[in-house]
């Protein structure tokens, strides 16, 4: 039998640290203690100590996991990935604690890459085909991106501001570098560019056209 010596606080508001006269030491949270009607001085079996510490390797667990998933939208891969190279769990592990904080695929993709969609589009460097890209990489579905897509209106949408800014910028700075150059190799030029920004030809054409003829004005 292992006797409760102490029960204090351990580092987070709900976590308890509880230490026996032998030495032993566990942290479970406030709801286990009191479920179990801990308190200083009573005596615990191995069995009870041996589950006690079960629990405790399952909170601190859930609070990684929890803590992880809060700091902002994953996709379902994203989450897996981090269960299983960050935390080491066995696939049987994932799939119970996949269950146990309700994640869901392909719901939880749809929240992330719709928040990493617009987060992207407000940063501005980055047009829609790159952001498909690099949300199928993360692990979204070409399905989820379409609907997506016309959730957001994103096929037939126009550079928001942001974006519009940083491509006239590119555009103008090229023109600068390369004035020397053909005309011809100056567009082709901005195109690689913003074409590997995943902007799409219509857009980076429209307003190369823009910034020739407020040039020529200006001229």
């Amino acid at each position: 039998m292992s006797k409760i010596l102490h029960l204090k606080q351990g580092k987070t508001p709900l976590a308890v640290v509880i230490e026996t006269e032998d030495g032993k030491r566990v942290v479970i949270d406030m709801d286990m203690v009191l479920a179990k009607s801990l308190y200083v001085g009573k005596e615990l079996s191995k069995e009870e100590f041996k589950e006690l510490r079960t629990e405790s390797s399952e909170l601190r667990i859930r609070n990684r996991l929890l803590n992880f998933i809060s700091l902002r939208p994953h996709s379902y891969k994203e989450i897996t990935d981090y269960m299983s190279f960050k935390m080491e769990l066995t696939p049987e592990e994932i799939t119970k604690w996949l269950d146990i904080v309700k994640i869901e695929n392909p719901a939880n993709d749809q929240a992330f890459a719709k928040w990493y969609w617009q987060s992207r589009l407000s940063q501005g460097k980055s047009g829609s085909n790159k952001i498909k890209a690099e949300l199928y990489q993360k692990g979204v579905s070409r399905t989820v991106l379409s609907e997506l897509e016309t959730q957001l209106g994103a096929r037939n949408s126009e550079l928001n501001n942001n974006q519009n800014d940083y491509v006239e910028k590119e555009v103008a700075k090229i023109f600068k570098r390369y004035a020397d150059l053909p005309r011809k190799k100056i567009h082709e030029k901005i195109l690689r560019k913003l074409l590997a920004r995943g902007f799409a030809l219509s857009e980076t054409s429209a307003i190369i056209s823009r910034y020739e003829h407020t040039v020529t004005e200006q001229s």
